[in-house]
This record gives structure tokens, sequence and C-alpha cells, in this order.
């Protein structure tokens, strides 16, 4: 049994649902889980992403800071 009652509903409906007869491990096609669309797409190379992004990194270049000038020494 689900129930939920929405926190932006003004009128706090609760909402309720019963759901029976699961089928937990039933055999589903694969078919079930392509398209035509999906068939014709550009396949793309994936990779870990921590591979490339770790050595890719560098800590930040540390700047000196400028040298200021006293209004006494012009």
């Amino acid at each position: 049994m689900l129930r939920a009652v929405y926190r932006s509903d003004p009128l706090r409906l609760r909402h309720q649902m019963e759901l029976t007869n699961w089928k937990l491990d039933p055999v589903v096609p694969v078919a079930a889980f392509a398209t035509a669309k999906a068939a014709t797409a550009v396949a793309m190379a994936f990779s870990h992403p921590d591979a490339k992004a770790a050595a890719a990194l560098k800590p930040p270049a540390i700047r000196k800071p400028a040298k200021v000038q006293s209004a006494n020494s012009q």
C-alpha cells in the first residue's frame, strides 16, 4: 500500500494506491528495451570518468602579489 500527501497541496489530500499480484522475476524480451530510433543512433565511446580527469587536473598557478608603491617613495 502506498500513501502520498503532497506538501504543496493546500487541501493536503491523501492519495492511496494498493499494489497486488507483483511479478518480481518475469521474463522480459530484449525488444521491450529497444526502439527503431535507438537502433539507428550513433554509438558514443565512453571511458571511466576518473581516467582522464585525474591526469588533466593541474594545480592553479600561484601568482606573486604586485608590489605596492607607497606615496613617499615617488
